[in-house]
């Protein structure tokens, strides 16, 4: 699991949030992955996730339908504690898989462009924006959508599956491996205090807020070339290339009229460094 941007030490790498983490014990916290998008190769991941998730026939979904994965995913899953409206629970699920999707090294957003990989009308009628991924800086984006709102991350974790042993420690005491059954309840645990709150943002120049979102479990692709341990852990529980996961933080869905709008998101105190983005977005 990890958390966004290099986190410091006492945000695990291994968590998974909108930057890295750490996997921590007893009173210490692991860190999430971040949040996704479409990619490519998505299809067999897909594939994979149906023959994971429930009995029936596998067969291949068009590219453009990633995002179906996680509604795929988070719909079939059982329900829980998951935090926050449903549809933001798909759209994070969403955008994380887009995130892990692009995710091809160590870099600072994924995607690293804001079309990679995603049609200009986006997702369930949100664009989702590139959101922070392993590392830290500044970084502009131009955006070209035609949808009327768009997704941003503010600040959150993603919690993966592996078979190292690492454990997490919830507030209750409760010792939890990161297996794809405790990810939930991690994700669902974290939340209460990681991260604190949205990291401050603005759209043209206005303040903007964030709403608290924790998901179901939901299938991402990796790929081979993925930053940390990702590709190795998937071949360790016996899906190459893809992992289930589950998301914590902070998400905003901004309305936008027609025309130009900036949005910015200052990330610096998860990423643990000077990590501002700029967002230039033209709705047409």
């Amino acid at each position: 699991m990890r958390l966004p941007g290099e986190a410091p030490a006492a945000v695990a790498r291994r968590l998974g949030a909108t930057s890295p983490a750490r996997r921590t014990s007893q009173s210490a916290r692991r860190a999430l992955d971040g949040p996704i998008s479409t990619l490519r190769g998505l299809p067999r991941a897909v594939c994979i996730a149906r023959a994971i998730v429930r009995e029936g026939a596998c067969r291949e979904i068009p590219e453009r339908h990633i995002g179906l994965l996680a509604v795929l995913v988070v719909a079939a899953a059982p329900a829980r504690a998951a935090t926050g409206p449903k549809r933001l629970q798909v759209l994070a699920a969403a955008q994380t898989v887009h995130l892990f999707a692009h995710l091809r090294s160590t870099q600072v957003a994924s995607p690293a462009r804001c079309n990679e990989g995603q049609p200009p009308f986006g997702f369930l009628g949100d664009f989702l924006l590139p959101t922070l991924s392993f590392s830290t800086g500044d970084a502009t984006f131009h955006c070209h959508v035609t949808t009327r709102t768009v997704l941003v991350d503010l600040a959150g974790a993603v919690a993966t599956e592996d078979a190292r042993g690492d454990t997490y420690t919830t507030s209750d005491g409760d010792v939890l491996f990161f297996t794809r059954a405790n990810l939930e309840r991690i994700c669902d645990d974290l939340v209460q205090f990681y991260p604190a709150a949205p990291a401050p943002a603005t759209v043209d120049g206005r303040p903007l807020g964030g709403t608290q979102v924790s998901t179901r479990v939901f299938a991402v692709p990796v790929r081979r070339t993925a930053p940390g341990s990702y590709w190795q852990d998937s071949v360790d529980v016996g899906h190459p290339g893809l992992l289930f996961a589950s998301y914590c933080g902070w998400k905003a869905e901004v309305p936008l009229t027609r025309g130009r709008h900036v949005l910015t998101v200052d990330l610096t105190d998860i990423a643990g460094g000077p990590t501002r983005f700029r967002y230039d977005i033209n709705v047409r």
